[in-house]
This record gives structure tokens, C-alpha cells and sequence, in this order.
């Protein structure tokens, strides 16, 4: 009977132990780099990964080329296919730091939260599918710096602010996906610089003023979708009506016209920085209309990211335009320093214009994130 008993502690040690050892030791993976197997432990635990559907390998053998969904290429994750597969959560900004990823698939899923900044720095990138998701916030500017993007799918989300004239640096995109979201603002004419795209699909928005001539440039269009917007169909250029006829799906009926709400500042950067008093924050204008003040809003991370949830905010702040000169003014840069801080906290600060109406806007897509000393 001892024997036995023996033979149970010995089996049920074993499995203890093999649990124990399971977990990914990312400082014994030689296939990738530490940097990368990080990242992927970070996305995993971010994303509900114990809850996929198929996990296979992830978070329980250092070998990562193995995991479902991921494939290698001398030494680097090369592509991420995990669609239909229930994630969840926030993407991390770790992704950021997969160097020589070329594909990253994750559509239909149940992500939330912002689309991080950091995959702008994914330039080995063809492919970011995102799309049918629960993504929220602007389109992150950065993802302009993609010039190697072929597909980018970002459609059935709940993204909002203006679409970024920076994804018409996109000049190899084929498709562009951003359909049934609540982007507003006008359509830049900067999409017409996507001489390769085959469909672009802006349908089911928000989107308002008139469709830029510009898109006529696009010669290998294939589909255009437009419809359930409000943009201006009224007194078309006959060449415009002519393009959207043999290319879109969307027949224009007449409307009344459709302005847009006017874009108070337009930001050239808002940046944040930590001094031994509290912090420095800096701002440049590239054009400003009946722009009366700035309101400054201050919050801290949910979990790791700075949010675009305004209850995340409160007001700190109401300078108007030529106090916040009045501090070092050249131009128009703009300067204010926050002195009610703690130290070695995280911040996030959010940029709002006012008109001399009380008209305002928000700049979800330049958000602003520091650490104190």
C-alpha cells in the first residue's frame, strides 16, 4: 500500500511539476528574439488567451514558430493568423515591437479598446486585418507609415474622429477597408494618392462634405462604396458623377447639402514631456478657424494604453489661444506646464479647441502620454 501511495505522490509531483515548467520561459526561446517572444506572451495575456478557441503551444513550450496561428522566417515572426478564434481584450503595444511581421490577421473577434499607434511601426507589414471587431477611437496616423501595406481592412468597428490624410502615403494599398464604423469629417483627397487601390469600401459612416475630385486618380479602382453617408451629391462635377457611376454601387440621390463641422485647429503635433516641476506640454498649429481657447484634459491608462473614452478625462485647464502663446509663444506653438502632479505617475492629456460660439472639437488622435520623475 506504501508502494502505491508512493507511486501516486511520484505521479501527481511529476504533473505538478510539468505545470509549473509549461509556462514559456522567454529567456531560454532561441527561435526569435526575446523582444518578440515577449510581445507574444503580452498579446496573449492581453487577448483572454486561456479563452481562445485553439491555443495550441501558445504559453506552454519555448518554441513559438510552433503556436497556432504564428509562422517564423529566419528567425522572426513573419505572420499572426488568429481570426474566428474569440479573442478578446486590448491589443498591447508590445505588437509593436514584432520587426519583421508581414501579415497580422485578426478579424472576427470580440477586441476592444484603441488601435495602438505602435503598429505604425510594423514597416515590414502587407497585411493588418482588424476588421469586425469591437476597436474604438481614431485611426491611428501612424498606420501611414506602413508604405508596404497591400490590404487593410478596418471596417465593422466602432472607430471614430476624421479618417488620417496620412493613409494616402499608403501608395501600395490595394484594398481599403473601413466601412460601418463612425468615422466623420470629410473624405481626404489624399486617398486619391492610392493609385493601386482595387476597392475602397467608406460606406456606413459618417462622413460629410463633398467627395474629392482627387478620387479620380485612382485608376485601377474596381468598387468604390459610398452609400449611407452624408456627403454632397447635389451639382456633382459631371466627371466626378462619371467615375462614381462606373464604380460604385452607390447611386446619388438628391440631398440637401451636407457641411461638415469645422475643424477648429489642425494639429501639427501634441507632445508631453516630464520636467522637475510637473509637466511640460507643447503644441503646434498648422491652421486655425475662429479658434477662442484650448481646453486641457487630464487622465491616467486603463491598464497600459491611454483611452479615447472621455469619462477617462476631466478638465484641468481653459487658456485661451494667446495666454498659452504668452508662455514662450512662436508662431504657433503653443506651451502650458501642469504643476498639480504626482511623482512616477502616468498621464494622459487630451487637446480640446473652443470657438467663440462654444463650438468645439476633440483631438482623440493625438493623445498624449507621460511619466512624471
Amino acid at each position: 500500500m506504501m508502494k502505491l501511495g508512493r507511486l501516486l505522490f511520484i505521479i501527481l509531483m511529476s504533473i505538478g511539476f510539468s505545470e509549473v515548467s509549461a509556462a514559456t520561459d522567454c529567456t531560454q526561446v532561441t527561435q526569435i528574439p526575446q523582444i518578440e517572444c515577449k510581445a507574444l506572451i503580452a498579446f496573449y495575456d492581453s487577448t483572454g488567451g486561456a479563452d481562445w478557441i485553439e491555443n495550441a503551444g501558445w504559453n506552454t513550450n519555448n518554441t513559438p514558430c510552433s503556436w497556432y496561428g504564428i509562422s517564423c522566417v529566419d528567425g522572426y515572426v513573419d505572420s499572426i493568423d488568429l481570426s474566428d478564434n474569440r479573442l478578446s481584450g486590448t491589443i498591447p503595444i508590445d505588437l509593436g515591437n514584432l520587426s519583421k511581421l508581414q501579415y497580422l490577421g485578426l478579424s472576427n473577434n470580440q477586441l476592444s479598446g484603441p488601435i495602438p499607434p505602435e503598429l505604425g511601426n510594423l514597416r515590414k507589414l502587407y497585411n493588418l486585418y482588424l476588421d469586425s471587431n469591437q476597436f474604438s477611437g481614431p485611426i491611428p496616423p501612424k498606420l501611414g507609415n506602413l508604405r508596404k501595406l497591400q490590404g487593410l481592412d478596418l471596417s465593422n468597428n466602432q472607430l471614430s474622429s476624421p479618417i488620417p490624410p496620412k493613409l494616402g502615403n499608403l501608395r501600395k494599398l490595394q484594398y481599403l477597408g473601413l466601412s460601418n464604423n463612425q468615422l466623420s469629417g470629410s473624405i481626404p483627397p489624399e486617398l486619391g494618392n492610392l493609385g493601386y487601390v482595387l476597392f475602397l469600401y467608406l460606406n456606413e459612416n459618417q462622413l460629410c462634405g463633398d467627395i474629392p475630385l482627387s478620387l479620380m486618380n485612382l485608376s485601377n479602382l474596381w468598387e468604390m462604396q459610398l452609400e449611407n453617408n452624408a456627403l454632397n451629391v447635389d451639382n456633382l462635377d459631371p466627371a466626378l458623377k462619371a467615375f462614381l457611376d462606373s464604380h460604385s454601387t452607390w447611386q446619388p440621390q438628391k440631398s440637401s447639402p451636407a457641411v461638415c463641422p469645422t475643424l477648429l485647429a489642425t494639429l501639427a503635433y501634441f507632445e508631453s514631456m516630464p520636467v522637475s516641476t510637473g509637466i511640460s506640454l507643447k503644441w503646434q498649429t498648422l491652421v486655425e478657424a475662429d479658434n477662442a481657447s484650448f481646453v486641457i484634459w487630464r487622465g491616467q491608462p486603463n491598464g497600459s494604453q491611454c483611452t479615447p473614452n472621455p469619462a477617462d478625462y476631466h478638465e484641468i485647464v481653459q487658456v485661451g489661444s494667446e495666454v498659452s502663446k504668452g508662455n514662450g509663444f512662436s508662431g504657433t506653438i503653443y506651451f502650458y506646464q501642469d504643476n498639480t502632479v504626482k511623482p512616477k505617475t502616468t498621464y494622459c492629456y487630451l487637446l480640446e479647441d473652443l470657438d467663440f460660439k462654444a463650438n468645439s472639437t476633440f483631438h482623440w488622435d493625438s493623445i498624449a502620454s507621460v511619466t512624471t520623475h
